[in-house]
């Protein structure tokens, strides 16, 4: 015979529940992680990387608006194999 729990049911519910949001938050994380190494090693762009970039070293500009993921691919593709720059 089973033991009973000393939690009542809904509590369970909500701590298992937790569990797995934060559980799928990390695998999310990882995932993502993962998938920009492999992007770098690669040898591909990373759009991510250069927004953080951007917003890093461009504050002295206030009219300065980073490139869209479509004009960051497209200036990667157009310079065939260097790294991006935008300084």
């Amino acid at each position: 015979m089973r033991a009973k729990s000393k939690m009542p049911q809904s509590t369970s519910k909500t701590k298992n529940s937790e569990f797995l949001r934060d559980a799928l938050r990390r695998t999310m994380s990882a995932w993502s992680k993962l998938e920009r190494t492999f992007s770098q090693v690669a040898g591909g762009a990373d759009y991510q990387a250069y927004l953080q970039h951007f917003y890093d070293n461009h504050k002295d500009k206030p009219n300065a608006k980073p490139l869209s993921p479509e004009e960051f691919y497209q200036m990667i593709n157009d310079e065939s194999g260097k790294r991006p720059r935008c300084c």
